[in-house]
């Protein structure tokens, strides 16, 4: 199962780190990776890709996910991070490639317990919901 890296076309190779650590959990004993797939109702098109990979207390695939981020953190457009006494704790980077928003971040609990999610969607999805806010506003 192939569940990142082709939803849409005209992708470049930003995210080669993290793409490789999704593809590598895919198989993975003790590793729960889902995908929830959203759809325009009249088109059909696909609008959303959302990945999740998730573990539990696995201090070295905790440290690989830490170094796939730092990797690919330079190509990102906006980067969020947020430490607790000194350690990274939760991390949001946002990817354009082509025509796609591609957003990656990962948690770790107290205990030890990780969840990384991938939000993948075209960009004129982003730039529409921007739109709404600014008439919100």
């Amino acid at each position: 199962m192939l569940v990142l890296g082709g939803m849409f076309a005209g992708q470049a190779e930003a995210q080669n780190a993290l793409k490789a650590f999704v593809q590598k959990c895919e198989n993975m004993d003790g590793v729960t990776v889902s995908v929830v797939q959203r759809k325009n109702e009249t088109t059909r098109e696909l609008e959303q890709n959302l990945v999740t990979v998730s573990f539990r207390e696995n201090p070295a695939l905790t440290e690989e996910i830490k170094k796939a981020f730092e990797a690919d953190k330079k190509d990102a457009i906006r980067v969020i991070e947020e430490k607790e006494k000194g350690v990274l704790k939760n991390v949001f980077y946002t990817f354009i490639e082509g025509n796609n928003e591609i957003s990656y971040s990962y948690d770790i609990s107290s205990g030890g317990n990780v969840s990384m999610s991938v939000i993948e969607r075209p960009k004129k999805q982003r730039e529409g919901r921007q739109e709404r806010h600014e008439r919100v506003e």
